[in-house]
């Protein structure tokens, strides 16, 4: 139930939801790179996921005068083409999206990409632009791209957020803060590109958090597990836990 005007799309689950969330994937511009998207829709599979979170900035739009573009796509009518043929598929996997500045760029020129994907592409569930909500049982998961928008959230015990492009975890008391790393080649603050995106399951308890295990996976050279984090949202003394790496990195 949802149209992405100001909605709260509610997904149905029992004890227990897994899921992939991804960010910053700047379809369009020279840094876009669908590689990595094959490879979270091949870990998905895989891993018998079935839902991607996108934490905004879907396509590149016309920044900077389109400076950042591949010349091919150097139009609107071009990238959103290159997101409904080309953006993978999968009968099994549904995404939700919201969508950033970047996304906003067309929406002068009446060009609404929501609106344009919710008629194009059905695998893919268009949410609200800037920031929307997930609700699961008795909670609600927090989808944001921009985090200078954190203090308005109605929740904040699990907020998702992209723009910074890295990974990143924190934790106040039973909130958690998750920076999701971009899935493409763009880095900020001329940092070296670390691709990538999170695994993330959480069981309930009556409905509730009762706990969350974040695995965060590169994609660089392959698929590979680079650290995993638990926390127990019973215990909300508790610190987010750094379980480390496995010994044999998971690879796809």
């Amino acid at each position: 139930s949802h149209s992405y005007v100001c909605d709260t799309f509610s997904l149905e689950s029992d004890d227990k939801l897994d899921f992939i969330v991804i960010s910053d994937t700047h379809i369009g511009s020279r840094f876009e790179n669908f590689d990595y998207l094959k490879r979270v829709y091949d870990y998905a599979l895989s891993h018998g996921v079935k839902y991607i979170f996108h934490a905004g900035d879907l396509i590149e739009g016309c920044y900077s005068n389109y400076s950042r573009c591949k010349r091919k796509y150097m139009s609107i009518s071009s990238q959103v083409n290159h997101i409904i043929e080309d953006y993978p598929y999968d009968e099994n996997i549904i995404t939700f999206m919201i969508f950033e500045n970047h996304d906003l760029a067309f929406l002068k020129d009446g060009i609404s990409i929501p609106s344009i994907l919710e008629k194009k592409r059905m695998d893919i569930i268009p949410l609200d632009y800037n920031r929307d909500y997930i609700s699961v049982n008795q909670e609600l998961i927090s989808l944001i791209h921009d985090p200078k928008y954190i203090k308005k959230l109605t929740s904040r015990k699990l907020v998702l957020h992209g723009h910074y492009h890295k990974f990143k975890i924190d934790k106040n008391e039973n909130e958690l803060i998750i920076s999701v790393p971009s899935i493409s080649n763009l880095s900020t603050e001329n940092e070296i590109p670390s691709p990538g995106f999170l695994d993330i399951s959480i069981n309930f308890k009556d409905g509730y958090y009762e706990d969350i295990l974040v695995k965060h996976i590169l994609c660089k050279d392959n698929t590979e597990l680079e650290n995993e984090y638990y926390f127990k949202y019973t215990e909300k003394e508790s610190p987010v836990k750094k379980l480390g790496t496995k010994p044999n990195k998971e690879r796809n």
